[in-house]
């Protein structure tokens, strides 16, 4: 991941933070066991935080800054391992989702208090992308079934204010997760293969590349949401397959 001023190099349990200008390490980073490097940073200039988890049993994750090399807050997000991280580009929200896949969370940012929750199903998923829309009205969300959630994040899907939520019983709470907002928009992919999302600048087309060298685009009503159609699909790579010989059927192999 690189920044203007930051480069962030993940491995297995460390992360390197390198000056880019003289690419000499400023800081390396102790982590718990993190094979798929599981990471988010913010580019924004002033707001230059990264995430990483800071758990392989719980959905515990770590925010620190990567200007001022300081650890500035822990936070509980799930209760089973993050599985997906990210950070909208002006480093105020960070979205979250555990193994489970079935809950997103959307975290403030600096001071790290919940301010979203998203239903994308009732069964479990392993989620391929989160991603944020340039102006964090959006939040796009792909899995292993081959469906893509666009979530509207705005005051009417905000969950309850921290008051509201400190008089709730323990009990209540435990059952607040069967309260998330549903998504706004989604779309079916031809094929559930490992893919990445975005949304475009004006939040009317949705754009998807998955493993396999196909890049979709889906048009989306910002207003409306509801099914997407897709509306053009391009093939960039090529598989084994395309590029082996094909023998005409009652010819001779030589």
């Amino acid at each position: 991941m690189i920044l203007m001023f930051r480069l962030i190099v993940v491995l297995e349990t460390k992360i390197h933070i390198y000056d880019i200008s003289t690419m000499k390490i400023l800081h390396t980073i102790d982590t718990v066991p993190n094979p798929k490097g599981i990471c988010a940073l913010a580019v924004s200039e002033e707001n230059c935080y990264l995430a990483y988890p800071n758990s392989i049993e719980k959905g515990s994750i770590v925010i620190f800054d990567a200007l001022t090399l300081q650890m500035f807050n822990v936070i509980n997000a799930h209760k089973t391992p993050v599985s997906r991280l990210t950070i909208n580009e002006a480093g105020t929200l960070m979205a979250t989702c555990s193994a489970k896949g079935t809950v997103i969370r959307v975290y403030s940012l600096p001071d790290a208090s919940r301010c979203y929750q998203f239903r994308r199903g009732s069964y479990f998923a392993n989620l391929y992308c989160l991603a944020f829309s340039f102006d964090s009205s959006l939040l796009c969300v792909s899995s292993d079934t081959g469906t893509v959630h666009i979530f509207k994040i705005d005051q009417s899907s905000s969950v309850s204010t921290t008051a509201q939520r400190s008089s709730m019983s323990s009990y209540i709470s435990d059952m607040w997760e069967g309260i998330p907002a549903r998504s706004f928009a989604l779309l079916k992919l031809p094929n559930p293969i490992e893919n990445v999302c975005a949304i475009n600048k004006t939040n009317t087309m949705v754009m998807i590349a998955t493993a396999d060298g196909y890049f979709y685009h889906y048009h989306m009503d910002p207003k409306l949401g509801g099914e997407l159609k897709q509306s053009s699909e391009t093939r960039y790579l090529k598989s084994k397959e395309d590029n082996a010989p094909h023998l005409v059927q009652g010819a001779n192999p030589l």
